[in-house]
């Protein structure tokens, strides 16, 4: 095990600036390669794209939130529309209980069946 390099033992290092891949560089400062006109096209391009990209999917956000917003109105719309109907339901009930009670009681009540003479 220990004869066998490591990983780190297989990179071959550049002796002036110890940059793996065993080239030379005289300069570790020195900036880099010039990219040619072509590159330089195509990385706009590829800028250009990701922006709209970006752009477009912040519109589409935007989109979102309008109908989740919009969403939002028509469920509280319509849950004041089922309060206000259930108010008017309880109101109406009432009625018809209050009614109801009121024929009941002014009806003479019967006399009980089970009464026996003599029993009270």
């Amino acid at each position: 095990m220990h004869g066998e390099p490591n990983c780190w033992q297989k990179l071959r290092l550049c002796p002036s600036c110890q940059h793996p891949g065993g080239s030379t560089c005289e300069d570790p400062a020195s900036p880099p390669p010039r990219l040619n006109e072509h590159m330089v096209w195509l990385r706009g391009k590829h800028k250009q794209a990701v922006d709209d990209m970006f752009a477009e999917m912040c519109q589409c956000c935007e989109e979102l939130k309008a109908i989740q917003h919009a969403h939002l109105e028509q469920e509280g719309w319509l849950m004041e529309r089922f309060l206000e109907h259930e108010k008017t339901q309880r109101k109406q009930d009432r009625q018809l209980l209050e009614r109801l009670v009121s024929v009941i009681l002014s009806r003479p009540q019967p006399a009980c069946p089970c009464q026996h003479p003599g029993m009270e």
